[in-house]
């Protein structure tokens, strides 16, 4: 798995152990089971720079929901899978309205 992957993997990991949130537990887990799909070399770069959005997209929205100590780790977990977006799908461009 790419380092950044396994930071933001980490990073969720470390949101749901102190995490007293029982739906936020099972979005955490959720999240990390897409993480775990996310380094396929078979995906192309469109398709990459999409399922990487969406999990971003997740963690934005549970962030919001969440108390500040957890937050900060899926703020972690989302700047990795940015980075790692942007190196993996540098030619990715999102559907922007």
């Amino acid at each position: 798995m790419d380092r950044r992957l396994a930071e933001a993997r980490d990073a969720i990991d470390s949101a749901r152990e102190i995490t007293d949130d029982s739906t936020a537990e099972e979005q955490l887990a959720s999240i990390r089971e897409a993480l775990e799909t996310l380094d396929d070399d078979a995906v192309d770069e469109a398709a990459m720079g999409d399922r990487l959005e969406d999990v971003e997209r997740q963690l934005t929205t549970l962030g919001e929901d969440l108390e500040q100590l957890p937050t900060s780790h899926l703020e972690t977990a989302r700047d990795q899978l940015d980075a790692y977006r942007r190196e993996t799908a540098p030619e990715w461009e999102a559907d922007r309205d």
